[in-house]
């Protein structure tokens, strides 16, 4: 089956609460060609701390909503490509890492 994957990511805010992001609206920064081979360089390496480096690089690219995360899943999401297929979920999703973007705040005991 004719398919692409894309990589996707999820914020997790303090409380736990995660949000769906998709990289795609960062690509306005970068030609088409450019775009596309940094994705295929990131989802290619399977060196995991060097990929992790990566996909951290791309989480600084979506600081507008990464700003309440503590931490960024990032996904590799496949999908069809079929024209009848595009409205569909993604075949499949899966975890390439969780990186903790920073410390969740200390609970407050009060005084």
């Amino acid at each position: 089956e004719p398919e692409r994957s894309v990589i996707e990511f999820d914020t997790v805010n303090q409380d736990g609460i995660a949000t769906n992001n998709k990289l795609e609206k960062l690509r306005s920064n970068f030609r088409t060609a450019r775009w596309i081979g940094l994705l295929r360089s990131v989802l290619a390496t399977t060196d995991e701390d060097l990929r992790n480096k990566r996909l951290a690089a791309l989480g600084t690219l979506a600081q507008d909503e990464t700003e309440e995360a503590t931490t960024l899943r990032f996904y590799r999401v496949t999908y069809s490509t079929l024209p009848q297929d595009w409205e569909n979920p993604p075949l499949r999703r899966d975890l390439l890492a969780e990186i903790r973007v920073r410390p969740p705040p200390l609970a407050d005991d009060g005084p």
